[in-house]
């Protein structure tokens, strides 16, 4: 079973550790290794902001990810939306958190847009995307410098009227997926 909760304080050490990995850092816009106080500072603002919703992705109970929502906007309901796992998440891990982040996004928030960047080489990302039926709204070109290489970044969005028609298609992982808060 695939289920989200809510970010805890408890988390603070393994999220750092989780960002700091060579497998999740390569896909993120920081090209340094973050430290201790970066992150306590980055983290301290992202559970106090109500912006931001960032949850834990737990399979079968063992932490495999971070999923969130950033930039949530009532007044326009828009929203960016991003994850990352780490093993030992399976394959099917990624499209079941997004199937779910959506759900909570167009269902519960009652967005009308749910927009990501992801870096262009990030080709599991954008397939994920693609699947999902997003539209690639726009390329920011050679937008990140990581190591002394530009790389760009695709903005992909899904309106909630086209949610519709893609969570049919993944309706079947909703039967083992949920989202809880914090104990």
């Amino acid at each position: 079973m695939i289920a989200l909760r809510d970010v805890c304080l408890d988390d603070r050490e393994r999220m750092l550790a989780w960002r700091n990995l060579p497998e999740v850092a390569k896909f993120m816009y920081t090209a340094h290794a973050i430290t201790t106080q970066e992150h306590g500072a980055w983290f301290n603002r992202m559970i106090q902001d109500p912006t931001k919703k960032y949850w834990i992705i737990e399979q079968e109970g063992v932490g495999v990810g971070v999923a969130n929502l950033e930039g949530i906007d009532q007044v326009n309901r828009y929203c960016l939306w991003a994850l990352y796992t780490v093993p030992p998440a399976s394959p099917g891990v990624g499209i079941a958190t997004c199937a779910m982040v959506l759900r909570y996004a167009f269902e519960k928030l009652n967005l009308h847009k749910v927009g990501s960047t992801v870096l262009a080489f990030n080709k599991t990302a954008c397939l994920l995307h693609k699947r999902f039926e997003f539209s690639e709204e726009g390329r920011f070109r050679e937008h990140i410098n990581k190591n002394g290489t530009w790389h760009d970044v695709v903005y992909y969005a899904l309106l909630q009227s086209e949610w519709q028609t893609s969570e049919r298609r993944a309706a079947r992982v909703f039967d083992t997926a949920e989202i809880n808060s914090c104990q």
